[in-house]
């Protein structure tokens, strides 16, 4: 099977994040610790104060094989406890769409109090 070149790489990530077709995607915050593949499985802040904020392609700067999307806020109004991570999918809301990308805090979980701001810049890496 051939390998993806980095040209190759940053050309895909253009296609798939910044053409014309592309649509927006969702940042969410992950409160059980274990690597889901599978949007279903992931387990979200609950509460009132929690919502998955928009990536829009307009956020993006690709560079080589290295996607980079604005700095992005989580506001928490009231307590959300353990945040283990944070996940990229395509829907606004619910548990039906496609998980994109997934990552546990490499020193978590960050216990989350009613108050507290969570800043987030997340990067999609294309490797072969």
């Amino acid at each position: 099977m051939p390998e993806i070149t980095v040209p190759g790489a940053n050309k895909l990530l253009k296609l798939f994040l910044q053409s014309v077709e592309a649509s927006d995607l969702y940042l969410g915050l992950c409160t059980n610790s274990s690597q889901q593949s599978q949007l279903l499985y992931i387990v979200e802040p609950a509460g009132m104060s929690y919502s998955r904020l928009t990536i829009s392609k307009t956020d993006w700067t690709i560079t080589d094989n290295i996607a980079e999307c604005l700095q992005k806020q989580f506001q928490a109004l009231l307590e959300w406890g353990n945040v283990f991570g944070y996940f990229i999918c395509d829907v606004p809301s619910g548990l039906t769409g496609n998980l994109i990308a997934i990552e546990q805090f490499s020193d978590g979980p960050y216990f989350v109090n009613a108050g507290d701001t969570i800043y987030l810049v997340p990067r999609l890496v294309c490797r072969s």
